[in-house]
């Protein structure tokens, strides 16, 4: 029979989460015809050995390298299915001036954040209804996402330019400038076991892809006088959280708040010394390399 959806996970040093993965699928998943890839970038923990042995009807890529998540994806393409899940709705607003000053995907649950907690801005974040009802947003997380191939086929692949992190908004950017429509569907989910891979490498390396692929998502979509902008207000966004932090960081909130203050303390420091060692020129040029290279179909 043939598929009707392809689904695609890619893996790194997640042997144990990516089992219960594919054995959610088989279990949850009925009625339709299916074919699963998982494409491995190079794990050391047996993750590939463990999908031949336990998942026959897996098709299983092994790559000799960490190829990063938007290059891994391409290899298979179609449906993207984290491996740091099984069987938690997430979306967001495209990157922006105010969120790039504040954090977060919107100025609201970026406020959110810098509060540490709804109890200090109880109006942060989305309103309830948009999660309980089918709705047009401007992006979904690929931890969970269903493209149609046609679009794919219009839009080409994930720009494999951006190693981690970002590659989600740029492609949805680009179907929806073709006039395809992004939407959340609350009636099927998944819960994430988020940065089960990331938290594997320095905190530096998360910083640097996150930043790497916001400013090339401003630069690639917006120009150098946006680019340009986001990156001052980056550098002074940075600098004023991680004077707030280090001040939450002593304030009594309990443990729990103290101990999510230092991490952003950490994040913040690494961010300022990411922006003084990044040019703005630098990352016009990446951006325009990025443009170039999503201009091609599957």
């Amino acid at each position: 029979m043939t598929p009707k959806v392809s689904i695609i996970i890619v893996s790194w040093n997640t042997r144990e989460l990516l089992r219960q993965c594919l054995r959610s699928i088989y279990h949850e998943t009925h009625d339709v015809a299916f074919e699963i890839f998982v494409v491995d970038n190079a794990s050391k923990d047996g993750t590939p050995e463990m999908v031949e042995a336990e998942f026959k009807g897996v098709l299983l890529l092994r790559n000799h390298e960490n190829l990063g998540f938007a290059r891994a994806n391409n290899q298979a393409k179609c449906t993207m299915f984290n491996p740091d899940m099984t069987f938690q709705a997430c979306f967001a607003t495209f990157p922006t001036f105010g969120t790039v000053l504040l954090g977060g995907s919107t100025p609201t649950v970026a406020l959110q954040s810098l509060f540490l907690t709804k109890r200090f801005f109880k109006t942060a974040g989305y309103r309830p209804e948009v999660y309980e009802q089918p709705n047009r947003v401007d992006w979904i997380m690929g931890a969970f996402m269903m493209v149609r191939r046609e679009a794919i086929s219009e839009a080409g692949l994930l720009d494999e330019n951006l190693f981690m992190y970002g590659e989600e908004p740029d492609w949805c950017y680009r179907m929806a400038r073709l006039g395809w429509e992004i939407w959340y569907y609350p009636e099927k989910g998944v819960i994430q076991y988020g940065g089960q891979s990331t938290k594997q490498r320095p905190l530096k390396d998360e910083v640097s892809w996150l930043m790497t692929s916001q400013y090339r998502f401003f630069g690639k979509h917006h120009g150098q006088a946006y680019l340009t902008s986001c990156f001052v207000v980056g550098v002074v966004g940075s600098a004023l959280k991680l004077v707030l932090f280090l001040i939450l960081k002593h304030v009594p909130l309990g443990a729990q708040h103290r101990a999510y203050a230092a991490r952003k303390v950490d994040f913040f420091r690494e961010a300022l010394k990411w922006h003084a060692s990044n040019p703005i020129s630098s990352l016009m040029s990446s951006a325009r390399v990025a443009t170039n290279g999503v201009e091609h179909s599957p």
